[in-house]
């Protein structure tokens, strides 16, 4: 489907969390035509939104965040994209862009976080 991405795991990853999500495409400012398939959000496949950041670009990070955590921050995933999506990207970043993109879906509690900053 065109609002789906692949979670690839990589290999440092702790191999948790959804195989394919959904992405928010009208949160992120991209438009898919009508007669266009798409797939909407579920227990298996949650709803996860492009994020940009100028100095990373754009990553995945799950649209619900566990109360009282930290994050979300990268966990060693990626996602593979549809090409509508990385030419939406490109148009919006007026440059080439990927069809990988980073996945931030770790959260840490407060004290989890403090002792793994040390």
């Amino acid at each position: 489907m065109f609002n789906t991405a692949e979670i690839m795991r990589g290999k440092y990853s702790d191999n948790t969390g959804p195989d394919e999500v959904v992405i928010d495409l009208e949160g992120a400012g991209i438009d898919l035509p009508n007669d266009y398939a798409t797939t909407e959000p579920s227990e298996d496949m949650p709803l996860y939104k492009l994020v940009y950041r100028p100095q990373f670009g754009y990553h995945l990070a799950p649209v619900d965040k566990p109360e009282g955590h930290l994050g979300p921050m990268h966990n060693g995933n990626y996602a593979k994209v549809d090409h509508f999506i990385k030419k939406a990207l490109e148009r919006k970043l007026g440059h080439v862009y990927t069809n990988v993109l980073s996945v931030h879906d770790r959260f840490e509690t407060p004290a989890q976080y403090a002792f793994l900053s040390q």
